[in-house]
């Protein structure tokens, strides 16, 4: 085990933290998104098929690359402040999972299984990891989900009154 205080950990934590490492996340997030944009299920183009997989393909490399050198400095879970404390690396943890579980079964599997196409699917997650990344919109987020249970009590008002009025119009 590398110590906490390891000059590796403290070089490979400065990069993490730099801000051009930062704006690259975010334009490859950025790309990924342009990239999920242009895959369509009408694209006949192999070439172009071919280009888009490749290019997610390395994003998705990158993505479990960085999630790793995190894991290496922060750690995994055992401890105070490790990688899987920290509610939207988590969300990070689990884009990159699934992208992982998508790519084995996707190369792995020929067998063409409607399942797969549903991790396919998945692979929309990804501009979520742009969540983690800002600060604004992580307040955004926490905001959202600290009002979802006031947002359940106008759904049930509002069906109420859906209710009523639909037994009044009969």
């Amino acid at each position: 085990m590398i110590p906490k205080d390891s000059k590796c950990r403290r070089w490979v934590a400065d990069i993490i933290g730099d801000p051009y490492f930062e704006s690259f996340i975010y334009h490859l997030i950025g790309l990924n998104s342009i990239l999920l944009m242009i895959d369509e299920p009408v694209l006949e183009n192999t070439y172009s098929k071919k280009s888009i997989s490749f290019m997610q393909d390395i994003i998705s490399l990158i993505f479990l690359l960085e999630a790793l050198v995190k894991i290496f400095v922060m750690g995994f879970v055992i401890g105070k402040h490790t990688y899987l404390r920290e509610p939207f690396n988590i969300l990070d943890f689990v884009i990159v999972l699934l992208s992982i579980i998508s790519y084995i079964l996707d190369y792995v599997s020929k067998i063409d299984i409607s399942y797969i196409r549903a991790f396919r699917a998945l692979r929309a997650l990804r501009p979520l990891k742009l969540v983690s990344k800002n600060d604004g919109m992580k307040m955004i987020v926490n905001s959202l989900l600290s009002s979802i249970k006031q947002l359940v009590n106008v759904m049930l008002i509002a069906i109420l009154f859906f209710f009523v009025f639909g037994i009044i119009g009969i």
